[in-house]
C-alpha cells in the first residue's frame, strides 16, 4: 500500500528482513512473470490451445527472455530442431535460458546430457499429445486436471499448477482460484508455523488448513489492508477479482511466510536480496511500466 497507493519512497517497513530479502507478490497477478504472460501470450489472437500450448513452452523455462527467442508458437507449426537451435544459439551467447525461481521439474531421463535439447524433447512431446489431453482436461475437475498434467513427461506437481493457473485467467480452463490447490513443501511449512500441530503431509488437512485461511482473511488481515479490488484485464475480457486474497494467493503466501520465518527462527535465509526501484536501471524500470500500463492502468 505505501509503496503502490500513498507512493512513498523506501523503505516501506521497518521490518528488517523485508527490507533486506525479496518476497512474490501477495498477488500473483501482479507478479512480472504473470504480466508478461498476458502481454506476450493471453493477449495473441491464437485459439486457446495454441495458448495453453505456449504456457508450457514459457513457464518450461520461465525465462521472458527465452520465450522470446522462438516467440509464441502454434501447434501445427512447431518445428523442434529450430526452435532447439535458436534456444542454443542463445545460451551460447551467455544468455540464462532456465529461471533460478525453482525446480521447473523432476528428473528427465533422456540419452543427452543438453538441458535444452532435453525440455525440448519434452515440448514436442506436448505439442503432440496436448490436444487430446485438453479435451480431455475440459471435462475434469481442477484436483483431477491437475493430476492429469502431471502425467506428462517432464512436468511435475509444482509447474502442471502454475501452468492451470495461467490458463484460467483467459478462461482456458473452466477453474476459478478459490477451486482447489495444493499444498507444496514450502507452503506446508508455512501452513506448520501457524498450526503447530497439523501433520504437513497431509494434503487433505493442509487443503483444509488454507481454506480457512481464506475463508477467514479478514479476521486477520490489518484494518488498512487495501485490496486489489476489481481488474479488467487487458482485451481478454476477463475480470480479474481481487477483492480477497484468493486460495492460490494463499498457498503462495504460504511459501514466502515460510522462507519468512526461516530467516526469522535463524535457520537460514532467502536466496534473493531486494533492490530497490531507485537501485535499479531507470531503463528497466520505464520499460516495466509500458508494459504494464495496458493492464493496470
Amino acid at each position: 500500500m505505501k509503496r503502490f497507493i500513498v507512493k512513498q519512497n523506501p523503505p516501506w517497513t521497518n521490518d528488517e528482513i523485508l527490507r533486506e530479502y525479496k518476497f512474490t507478490n501477495v498477488y500473483r497477478i501482479l507478479d512480472p512473470g504473470t504480466q508478461f504472460l498476458f502481454t506476450d501470450i493471453l493477449n495473441q489472437k491464437a485459439s486457446n490451445l495454441d495458448k495453453l500450448f505456449n504456457c508450457f513452452i514459457y513457464r518450461i523455462f520461465n525465462k521472458q527472455h527465452t520465450f522470446r527467442v522462438n516467440g509464441f508458437q502454434t501447434i501445427e507449426g512447431f518445428e523442434v530442431s529450430k526452435f532447439q537451435k535458436a534456444i542454443q544459439d542463445f545460451r551460447a551467447k551467455g544468455n540464462t535460458v532456465f529461471t533460478s525461481a525453482f525446480m521447473v521439474t523432476g528428473n528427465i531421463h533422456l540419452d543427452t546430457h543438453d538441458k535444452v535439447e532435453k525440455y525440448c524433447r519434452v515440448i514436442k512431446e506436448i505439442s503432440e499429445d496436448l490436444p487430446s489431453i485438453y479435451e480431455e482436461c475440459k471435462h475434469l475437475d481442477m484436483a483431477s486436471c491437475h493430476s492429469r498434467i502431471c502425467q506428462i513427461y517432464g512436468i511435475g506437481k509444482f509447474l502442471s499448477y502454475q501452468i492451470m493457473l495461467d490458463a484460467m485467467y483467459d478462461r482456458i480452463l473452466p477453474y476459478s482460484e478459490n477451486d482447489w490447490s495444493f499444498a507444496f513443501l514450502r507452503c506446508s511449512r508455512g501452513i506448520k508455523y501457524i498450526f503447530p500441530t497439523l501433520d504437513m503431509n497431509d494434503g487433505v488437512k493442509c487443503l483444509e488448513a488454507m481454506r480457512y485461511l481464506h475463508e477467514h482473511q479478514q479476521e486477520f488481515l490489518p484494518d488498512d489492508f487495501k485490496s486489489l479490488g476489481a481488474y479488467p484485464i487487458g482485451d481478454t475480457g476477463y475480470i480479474y477479482d481481487g477483492t480477497s486474497i484468493s486460495l492460490s494467493n494463499i498457498e503462495n503466501c504460504l511459501c514466502e511466510f515460510s522462507k519468512y520465518m526461516k530467516a526469522k527462527t535463524g535457520i537460514g535465509t532467502p536466496r534473493n536480496k531486494y533492490i530497490a526501484p531507485s537501485s535499479r536501471k531507470n531503463s528497466d524500470i520505464v520499460k516495466q511500466n509500458q508494459d504494464l500500463s495496458q493492464y493496470f492502468g
